[in-house]
């Protein structure tokens, strides 16, 4: 397997800030290496050099379900191709969904509605996929 610098790249909402922090928290105090934009992309950065760089060198992109989700491109801009590789048989990395509210189900992707996927208020599936993440 291909050591990369990060573990997981972090796909959100800026209106899910505050939950993003605590999750970004909780991730690092597990040893897990995050790449999350309010950490890596500084003023005078290329926005999109940085977040490309973030998802070629994490081995899963957790994509942050919620009800702001289908508010923000950048999300579908990020997971998108990362998406197509994996449906296409490159097994390189793993789009995994985190569900952060009670959004409906209507509002989940169709290509993400299917892929399993853990729920932030369930603690006991929040740490299953803390601990799937480090394995």
């Amino acid at each position: 397997m291909n050591l990369r610098e990060f573990d997981v790249f972090l796909s959100h909402s800026s209106a899910d800030k505050s939950a993003i922090e605590k999750i970004v928290s909780d991730f690092k105090k597990e040893g897990i290496k995050v790449w999350v934009d309010h950490e890596q992309i500084n003023f005078g950065d290329n926005i999109t050099n940085k977040i490309e760089y973030g998802l070629k060198n994490s081995k899963f992109i957790i994509v942050t379900l919620s009800k702001n989700l289908g508010k923000s491109n950048w999300c579908r801009a990020e997971y998108g191709p990362i998406l197509n590789k994996e449906y296409g048989g490159n097994n390189d990395k793993k789009v995994i969904p985190l569900k952060l509210d009670n959004c409906p189900d209507e509002d989940i992707p169709y290509l993400l509605y299917d892929k399993k996927r853990a729920d932030y208020s369930n603690k006991e599936e929040y740490m299953s996929l803390i601990k799937y993440i480090k394995e």
